[in-house]
């Protein structure tokens, strides 16, 4: 299963979210306000107007320091 890491824009939609996604999915909280929810999932929070970001490298790495996964470097 794919799995995306995001990040909710506000509190209200964290809250929101989170109550939704845990009706029909699992919903894992990292540090950082890092979320790890089932691709699949993200369609419900676009239909109930939830305002997320996927996490960036950066984010995934303060979340959870042990994944020091290589990251390409350019040139």
């Amino acid at each position: 299963m794919r799995n995306a890491y995001i990040k909710f824009l506000n509190e209200q939609d964290c809250i929101l979210g989170c109550e939704k996604l845990a009706a029909h999915s699992p919903v894992s909280r990292l540090t950082n306000g890092v979320f790890c929810i089932p691709w699949g999932s993200l369609p419900l929070l676009d239909i109930i107007g939830v305002d997320y970001l996927f996490a960036s490298t950066a984010d995934l790495l303060h979340a959870h320091p042990v994944w020091n996964f290589a990251v390409p470097r350019a040139g």
